[in-house]
């Protein structure tokens, strides 16, 4: 019985291989539409480099660059890995020293040089130790007129003594005044004061690697959406998915308030989409990319807009909406646009032995989980691409049957499992009819 149970499983086992298994390749060179080569370099032949991506390679690939790969001369795939290098925020403490004159035993007087912006924190410098002072502060805009007090609900700022410290915090304020008078209460004798140091909490923008693209602008009217579009700039990239992180606008106004919507298009005669009306479903729409509410109440006529947070934009046609809430139209100038460069890196790479390759515009969008331990990114050297070749032994995707008619492949499943359980029915009778003629025999040897 056991014999016939093994060769039940085994015939199951067998037919369950009749039943189509999808197999893919790591790389199929047929399924890229572009290809460049990799320029031999000149400095060294071995070892870490990068090169950036070009307009080429933006305009034939996916919005997640996920279909290029990097390969040899033998079509091995090349670990690689994408970096944007984008600016960031530096901060850090200003620390400046101030000039003081001491009035009597008391009392100071403080020169900013100027008036201070925003909030500090004042520290008067000294060695003096195991004191406790209460400390009066006072403002003017000049040194020999009547000074305001800053204290807050009139209680003065408490400074002590710290045998670790030499640098004593006294306050934290905000003040649009440029002098200062600080007395110093109490009857435990005078505090030998060595200077006066002000910090400021500072951020500095540091300017990532970026390109600045050409554009053109001109006011922009559809007659089909006039009362949306009352002010509108249309912004031409002059080519196509452009890595597009920000832009810079240039403005007659230097201090005004408006409402501004971006939307994006590679067709230029897109509508935004209205609930109200009705158009047919071949209609382009502008996408929305950035909406907001803008302030610039300080003497600037430049205005900054980032697109997309991290991820940018990438459209040929940009629609900049400006909602004027009063009477005076902000008019936009020029505008300045920006992208991140995106540079690509490859490790451990030998130009003696081997030529390589960038193929893109492929059908697989599925970034491949290459194993980067061993990117180090020393010593980088730029790599340049030559032109641009059409893969001739790109194969166009073809439509399957069971893609055009799905109900064929469902159908295709459903005679697979019936003749699958015919088999094993004929097999189970097969088995149960062998068994019953051996017990038959058995009896008539009994």
């Amino acid at each position: 019985m056991k014999t016939n149970l093994k060769k039940i499983l085994k015939s199951i086992l067998i037919l369950s291989f009749a039943v189509p298994v999808l197999a893919f390749a790591d790389f199929n060179i047929s399924e890229y539409k572009y290809f460049k080569e990799i320029q031999k370099p000149q400095t060294k032949q071995q070892g870490d480099f990068f090169f950036i991506l070009d307009d080429q390679i933006y305009k034939h690939t996916n919005d997640f660059l996920s279909d290029i790969r990097i390969v040899d001369g033998n079509k091995k795939q090349i670990p690689y890995k994408v970096q944007t290098k984008k600016g960031y925020t530096e901060r850090f403490v200003k620390k400046t020293e101030i000039s003081f004159k001491k009035l009597d035993q008391n009392t100071y007087l403080l020169d900013f040089g100027e008036v201070p912006i925003g909030h500090w924190n004042l520290d008067v410098k000294t060695k003096s130790t195991g004191f406790r002072r209460v400390v009066d502060v006072y403002a003017s805009d000049l040194p020999d007129s009547r000074f305001i007090s800053l204290n807050i609900d009139k209680k003065g700022d408490v400074i002590t003594s710290a045998p670790d410290f030499v640098d004593k915090n006294i306050l934290h304020k905000h003040t649009k005044q440029r002098y200062l008078k600080l007395v110093f209460n109490g009857s435990q004798g005078s505090i030998k004061v060595d200077g006066f140091v002000i910090k400021k909490d500072e951020e500095k923008f540091i300017q990532g690697e970026v390109v600045e693209y050409p554009t053109t602008i001109q006011e922009y009217t559809n007659t089909q959406q006039e009362d949306i579009l009352e002010y509108a700039y249309l912004i031409d990239m002059q080519k196509e998915k452009l890595p597009l992180s920000y832009f810079v606008f240039d403005t007659d106004l230097k201090n005004y308030d408006r409402n501004i919507t971006i939307y994006s298009s590679d067709n230029k005669n897109a509508l935004i989409y209205d609930p109200k009306n009705k158009y047919s479903q071949d209609t382009p729409y502008w996408k929305e990319v950035y909406r907001g509410k803008l302030y610039k109440q300080i003497y600037t006529d430049k205005m900054r807009i980032n697109l997309n947070g991290q991820r940018g934009d990438n459209k040929r046609y940009y629609l900049v909406v400006v909602q004027n809430d009063d009477n005076v139209q902000l008019n936009i100038l020029k505008a300045n646009a920006f992208g991140y460069l995106k540079k690509l890196y490859l490790s451990g790479l030998d130009f003696e032995k081997n030529k390589y390759f960038v193929y893109f515009g492929g059908k697989n969008g599925i970034v491949p989980k290459y194993d980067l331990t061993g990117f180090t990114q020393n010593d980088l050297v730029e790599l340049n691409l030559k032109s641009i070749q059409n893969n001739l032994n790109f194969q166009k995707e073809r439509k399957s049957i069971f893609t055009e008619r799905p109900w064929i492949f469902y159908l295709a499943i459903f005679a697979i499992v019936l003749i699958l359980f015919w088999f094993v029915y004929k097999i189970i009778k097969e088995v149960q009819n062998k068994d019953k003629e051996n017990k038959d025999i058995i009896n008539k040897i009994d």
